[in-house]
């Protein structure tokens, strides 16, 4: 099963430290490793989520590209 996640962020993309801080006080059950890089061009990222093995796709990219390509979806932010 394939699923699609977008995280925003205003500005520079923060450290993983500061990321993965923020997955855990959301108390959402995804840990990366602690030597991982967020990828500058894009990569393939392997986690432990509900204790299992999984891998995602990382690929950084423009918030107006991201909106030029589902045109049909609402980002306004409220």
């Amino acid at each position: 099963m394939s699923m699609d996640l977008y995280v925003m962020f205003d500005g520079q993309i923060p450290s993983l430290g500061i990321w993965q801080k923020s997955i855990d006080e959301l108390r959402f059950d995804l840990k990366f490793s602690s030597n991982l890089k967020i990828p500058d061009d894009g990569a393939m990222i392997s986690a432990l989520w509900k204790g299992r093995a999984v891998q995602f796709e990382c690929r950084p990219c423009k918030f107006d590209a991201l909106t030029d390509t589902y045109d049909d979806i609402d980002f306004e932010f409220r």
